[in-house]
């Protein structure tokens, strides 16, 4: 069984990763299995749609690496994003980059994703669209240059 750290809103609505065992690497975005102990924990920085999306329809995985990476740097992940219907068609954006909480420098390095589905067309679809443009957007970002970047910011100030 594989370990892997998935989003979940908390009580506060704040996004946190926390270790989740899964039943399968090639599972898609619906993940089962029991909460594990988590000896690494960041946060998001999102709004409210996302945390609801997340609340209603599951996180995204991100590897311990990942996180391990983060928390040395002083980061978490800063999204924003957004899900709608329009012209019969559920629409959701992601934007993902990185940020330093305490001083609000957040990297310029970001990877976006746009979903759009016109069969089977709601609310609640374009809010698990979301997930899945987050998703997609974190797969494909660059986290090493991102930190990079914010540390090069940051001995600037």
């Amino acid at each position: 069984m594989a370990v892997t750290y998935h989003a979940v809103a908390d009580k506060e609505n704040i996004l946190k990763f926390t270790a989740l065992a899964r039943a399968s690497i090639a599972a898609s975005a619906l993940f089962c299995g029991a909460q594990l102990a988590s000896a690494c924990e960041i946060h998001a920085k999102a709004p409210f749609v996302v945390h609801q999306a997340v609340s209603n329809y599951g996180g995204w995985p991100i590897s311990e690496k990942t996180c391990e990476a983060l928390k040395a740097h002083g980061l978490s992940i800063n999204i924003s994003g957004d899900a709608t219907v329009m012209r019969d068609r559920a629409v959701a954006w992601a934007v993902v980059s990185v940020i330093d909480s305490n001083t609000n420098i957040t990297s310029s390095e970001q990877t976006s994703a746009t979903l759009i589905d016109s069969e089977q067309v709601s609310q609640a679809l374009a809010d698990k669209l979301l997930v899945a443009a987050i998703e997609s957007a974190a797969h494909d970002f660059d986290l090493a240059k991102a930190i990079k970047e914010v540390d090069e910011f940051r001995k600037r100030f």
